[in-house]
């Protein structure tokens, strides 16, 4: 499924929601834009965040970082997991790709 297929159920989606309101398609298009490539975004952001924690266990191992910073970053890492992941299941309009 590619991001224009994405956007259009998740259109269809608002649409729905909207009571099946004619004459806001546009607004709805958009809208479900926004969703989509805002999703995107966290997602990306979540690898980017757990690779950068990949590669700090990496640094503990070799000893370039105290073990004390790496705990640090992975209750950091825990703890924005969990709310990325309480905010999509709250989102009515996500779907999964």
């Amino acid at each position: 499924m590619n991001v224009h297929d994405i956007v259009e159920q998740v259109a269809c989606e608002l649409y729905m929601k909207s009571g099946r309101v004619e004459g806001s398609d546009l607004d709805n298009w958009l809208e479900a834009e926004r969703i989509v490539w805002n999703a995107i975004e966290e997602e990306t952001q979540r690898r980017t965040r757990i690779a950068d924690l990949g590669i700090k266990r990496d640094q503990e191992k070799t000893g370039a970082i105290p073990p004390s910073k790496a705990w640090e970053w992975r209750i950091q890492a825990r703890e924005e997991e969990t709310f990325q992941r309480n905010l999509v299941s709250e989102s009515p309009t996500r779907s999964k790709p």
